[in-house]
């Protein structure tokens, strides 16, 4: 099915512009509109930003600094509202829908919303090539964070969980806007947990759709480590730690804010210290961000922090 009118929204920084166009060609055959969000500090995009312009269903917003994730989210979901495009659908510069992805979205989403009224986004499951970490579905319990590979799901054509990336997840634009658009004092980590979370709390559904697949990086590298077997781990630059860190105090100080994610989330929290300190390279830098973090965020600092 395609979709009658949907917009990508593309928050790019700093990228690699070989990879980027790739994923925009990829993005842009699903679509009927693009809206590209600027946040480079650098002009690594150079002529590409006249081809951007002179593109009818394109919208190239550039800003002047790294205004973070959230805000250059909200700069898109805000145009997309604006032009009247019926569904919306985020993405990170380094995601790259495999073929029918949208298509497969907006179809499982028409067809869900019939059943479920509260539904309010879906997402596809991605792939890691670095990894062999399978897609899941998550729920959140008291021995930690349960994950189900969608292929053992009952239900295999749509999963719901607690929790989407917000590279992929797809919404009808004007019920997000209803609801609330992306927390800009976030910055950069935390901001679709902390979305979920309020979906949550408003009674919303969330669903993963097994047919829908996407090519996607998480963190800058992929590091395996032995424990009881081969793992892998996510590993992001050491400054993101901070974010992280933060974000995740900043969240547990919110009224609202469910007992469980947060049990769930300091487990996590301490396993990711543990695997930096143990795994990680730079690791001094790695703990001395995560421990800025937990203190600026019992502080109640926000937004962007020059570190």
């Amino acid at each position: 099915m395609r979709p009658k009118s949907i917009c990508a929204v593309i928050v790019i920084f700093n990228p690699q512009v070989k990879e980027l166009l790739r994923n925009l060609n990829a993005i842009s055959r699903q679509v009927d509109s693009l809206v590209i969000v600027d946040n480079s500090d650098k002009e690594t995009i150079g002529k590409l930003k006249q081809v951007f312009e002179k593109e009818k269903n394109i919208f190239y917003l550039k800003n002047n600094e790294n205004v973070g994730l959230a805000a250059a989210q909200n700069l898109g979901i805000h145009m997309a509202f604006k032009e009247g495009f019926e569904f919306t659908i985020l993405f990170d510069q380094d995601s790259m829908p495999e073929q029918h992805m949208v298509a497969e979205l907006v179809s499982a989403y028409i067809r869900k919303e019939k059943q479920d009224k509260k539904i309010i986004g879906v997402g596809p499951y991605f792939l890691d090539p670095r990894s062999n970490l399978v897609p899941c579905s998550i729920r959140f319990g008291l021995l930690g964070i349960k994950r189900t590979p969608i292929g053992e799901s009952k239900n295999d054509r749509m999963v719901k969980t607690e929790f989407l990336v917000s590279s992929g997840l797809m919404f009808r634009t004007a019920h997000i806007v209803e609801m609330g658009v992306m927390d800009e004092r976030l910055f950069i980590e935390h901001i679709d947990t902390e979305w979920c979370l309020r979906a949550r709390k408003r009674g919303r559904s969330l669903y993963l759709v097994r047919s829908a697949r996407m090519i996607h990086q998480l963190g800058s590298r992929v590091t395996r480590y032995w424990f009881f077997g081969w793992r892998y781990l996510a590993m992001n630059l050491p400054f993101r730690n901070y974010y992280i860190f933060r974000n995740s105090v900043l969240l547990y100080k919110r009224p609202g804010v469910y007992w469980l994610w947060k049990y769930n989330d300091l487990l996590r929290l301490l396993k990711l210290f543990l695997a930096n300190i143990l795994v990680g390279d730079r690791r001094l830098d790695r703990i001395g961000f995560s421990l800025r973090g937990v203190w600026d965020g019992f502080r109640g600092v926000s937004g962007k922090v020059l570190l």
